[in-house]
């Protein structure tokens, strides 16, 4: 057995968030879950927004206040559980968006001679996963935890209109059960790396490939400004339980895992993570 240092931040989702996928489109659609990604900007937010704003150089490139956060407070695994009877809805909505002289469909010279106002700005189908009234649970694995102050600070997922509010967090300490490659587990009802899972006996699920890094190199990916050619290495396919209540119920795992248990009182949280994260 391992002890490694978890936290849960409970949350309520108003009316559900928006997570766009990248790059930004004519079209975006909204990914079923948050990724960590998202989770790891959001909490960047709240504890590096007295310390650091600023972009800065490192040695390969310009950063955001994310960077400094991960080489902090790195996360072996982050995922969640979304608790909700219904299955996420996803829908999009048009909206009017502000073009830049980079959209516009006219040469910069004519464009800055007319000037019009129709040209300022055009239709957009932005996408929203609607989930309203539901807790969402995020589960943060490290060696060293954020500050409970920043995970209480949690206030949006995604665009600005995605608020939450945060229930409740807790932290442990725990044991890691090490599981081998092609045994079973009981109980998984967190979303998962589908690379994972061999089989299941018994439970509904979605596949979706979200942005899902398991690595410190690919968490550092996320904190540069420019996006890097490698970004869709972290687009990994991930089994989003339908009914965390039951979960996904006798998983046979294709390698070997860690299993952790996180007891809340009220619900209990069974998680598997790769166990080459350990050493990044």
């Amino acid at each position: 057995m391992v002890r490694i240092k978890a936290a849960v931040i409970h949350c309520c989702l108003h009316w559900g968030f928006s997570v766009r996928a990248f790059p930004g489109s004519a079209v975006q659609p909204s990914f079923l879950i948050p990724p960590p990604s998202t989770i790891i900007g959001a909490l960047t937010k709240g504890i590096m927004w007295n310390v650091s704003k600023e972009l800065f150089f490192v040695s390969d490139g310009i950063v955001s206040p994310i960077y400094r956060f991960i080489e902090d407070y790195w996360p072996f695994y982050i995922t969640v559980l979304v608790d909700t009877d219904l299955a996420p809805a996803r829908t999009k909505i048009a909206i009017r968006y502000m073009t830049g002289i980079y959209q516009a469909k006219l040469t910069v010279e004519q464009w800055a001679k007319s000037l019009m106002p129709a040209q300022f700005f055009a239709p957009v189908q932005v996408g929203y996963t609607v989930i309203p009234g539901s807790s969402l649970y995020i589960i943060y694995i490290g060696d060293k935890l954020p500050p409970k102050t920043a995970l209480w600070s949690l206030n949006r997922l995604g665009s600005k209109e995605s608020m939450v509010s945060v229930i409740d967090v807790y932290t442990y300490e725990v044991e890691a059960t090490e599981i081998k490659k092609d045994d079973k587990v009981e109980v998984v009802n967190t979303c998962t790396p589908s690379f994972l899972i061999k089989d299941i006996t018994e439970g509904m699920y979605i596949v979706e490939e979200i942005p899902f890094p398991l690595s410190k190199d690919e968490w550092l990916l996320h904190a540069r400004v420019i996006p890097c050619p490698s970004h869709r290495v972290m687009l990994r396919p991930i089994h989003i339980p339908l009914n965390p209540s039951k979960g996904l119920v006798d998983v046979t795992v294709r390698d070997d895992v860690y299993e952790v248990e996180l007891d809340m009182g009220h619900k209990v949280l069974h998680i598997i993570m790769p166990r080459s994260i350990m050493v990044g």
